[in-house]
């Protein structure tokens, strides 16, 4: 991957149509550098300069860590806020509704800084400008960020990793919520495979001191299967033996996918 410096600008006709749709959860998303250089913007307000932004906001976290010895998790105004965490030196953050749970929102950002990571982290340190080195995310982030409702996000997320299968299902009672292939299992029968897996996956968790069950991924002959677990909804995916993109790069963006989807039913419930 090319660590070239660029010549080129931020394209500001192109950050201005990322997320023109008014009703997605997430109106802005800065991935940034702590010295406030921005990587990659998806924004909807036209008069926000993205690096502008990103410099302010830097300063402000700056700011905060000065007088009050730790950084701001976020800000609120009248009817929105802005949320942010930051981890080697990178920062993600997010605009959105002031009433939607800041927990959700962090867990989003984390997947996305997760996925930044994994992806760039290791050309972080000696990178010199070149913004083009991230267009792939920065295309599907705004793919991803721009649906507005919970059939196209996974419809957009099925396209991007060429998924051949997709199920989400409700862990607590075995509910299917959607579903690519009618499979016929009785929510009975989900439920108690789903748990049987979740429990074993757990099991393995406790025995290498490793906290939580996130994600699990399994390979067979023929296909792989990523499971997803947040909140109390699992998705899972099959797709076939020769993945479209790099495996970590698809379980990351599994992992941000699922907490989207819960933010969207947080937000049709009244953001509670």
């Amino acid at each position: 991957m090319s660590v070239e410096k660029s010549a080129e600008k931020i394209d500001r006709n192109d950050i201005e149509n990322f997320s023109e749709i008014k009703n997605c959860v997430l109106k802005d998303l800065y991935i940034l550098l702590e010295t406030g250089e921005c990587l990659v913007p998806c924004v909807s307000l036209k008069d926000v300069n993205p690096e502008l932004f990103s410099a302010l906001l830097s300063a402000i976290l700056k700011f905060s860590k000065e007088i009050k010895g730790d950084e701001l998790s976020g800000f609120t105004f009248k009817n929105e806020k802005i949320c942010c965490i930051k981890k080697d030196g990178i920062i993600t953050a997010a605009r959105c509704n002031k009433h939607l749970p800041d927990n959700i929102i962090h867990a989003i950002l984390d997947s996305i800084l997760r996925l930044f990571l994994t992806e760039y982290g290791a050309y972080m340190p000696s990178w010199t400008g070149n913004l083009d080195m991230f267009n792939e995310l920065k295309e599907d982030l705004k793919k991803i960020l721009t649906s507005c409702d919970i059939k196209k996000l996974l419809e957009t997320y099925r396209d991007i990793v060429n998924a051949n299968e997709i199920l989400v299902i409700e862990y607590s009672n075995g509910n299917c919520i959607y579903e690519t292939k009618q499979r016929g299992a009785d929510a009975k029968q989900r439920k108690s495979l789903l748990s049987m897996t979740y429990s074993i996956a757990k099991k393995l968790c406790d025995c290498f001191k490793v906290d939580g069950v996130e994600l699990i991924v399994m390979r067979g002959k023929n296909k792989w299967i990523c499971m997803g677990i947040f909140d109390k909804y699992i998705l899972l995916s099959a797709f076939s033996h020769k993945l479209s993109k790099k495996s970590s790069y698809i379980v990351n963006l599994t992992d941000l996918v699922l907490k989207l989807l819960v933010l969207m039913m947080v937000n049709q419930s009244g953001g509670s």
